[in-house]
């Protein structure tokens, strides 16, 4: 089995103010692709290894599936390396899961989400229905992009509140550019591998 996980098929009624498609549209969706292949091409070898070490230290699955909440409200699984020692939801991180985990490598698999057309590597951070129903009307921006690997929330020196989260995503759907998901490329990409207290 390679992944297991809390995944599944029910998400949020879509709202009749959702575009039909999401922000960015086919030009965003060229730049996902082309980075996100290029990416698993150039970190293969990383991934390579750390799956083999969690077969090793932990065994089967190797990835697990987390429900959060995409574009439109529909359910997606985000996929991650495993870093627990058991599937059960409050099973302890083992110490290479804590490595992934701090490190942010372990959310490398969402490489595959946004070859699925499930995320984007720049946009909104991917929420469960229970954080999106607290950004309360700034919710709304959320479910017209697909959520991102990285995004605006990883810039700031400290992890935002909810509510400034809630600002920043709504900023980043209505004042979308690719000029603007590029900066944030550039800017985000050194700091992914860095400690971080939610994901």
């Amino acid at each position: 089995m390679l992944f297991a996980g809390q995944h599944n098929n029910v998400g949020l009624p879509r709202s009749p103010t959702t575009p039909v498609h999401p922000v960015g549209g086919g030009l965003k969706r060229c730049l996902d692709i082309i980075v996100a292949l290029i990416a698993l091409l150039l970190l293969m070898p990383l991934v390579t290894i750390v799956a083999l070490l969690v077969l090793a230290t932990m065994g089967r699955p190797i990835l697990r599936r987390h429900t959060r909440i995409g574009f439109g409200g529909r359910a997606i699984g985000c996929y991650r390396f495993r870093t627990t020692q058991t599937l059960a939801s409050d099973s302890p991180l083992t110490p290479l899961g804590v490595l992934l985990t701090r490190s942010g490598i372990d959310k490398l698999p969402q490489l595959l989400n946004v070859l699925k057309g499930e995320m984007s590597c720049v946009g909104p951070r991917p929420l469960v229905a229970d954080e999106l129903q607290r950004h309360g009307d700034e919710g709304e921006p959320y479910l017209s992009a697909r959520p991102g690997i990285i995004g605006t929330w990883q810039l700031g020196p400290d992890l935002p509140s909810d509510a400034e989260e809630a600002a920043l995503h709504s900023a980043y759907v209505r004042n979308w550019s690719m000029q603007g998901d590029i900066v944030i490329l550039l800017k985000a990409i050194p700091t992914v591998v860095r400690i971080e207290e939610r994901g």
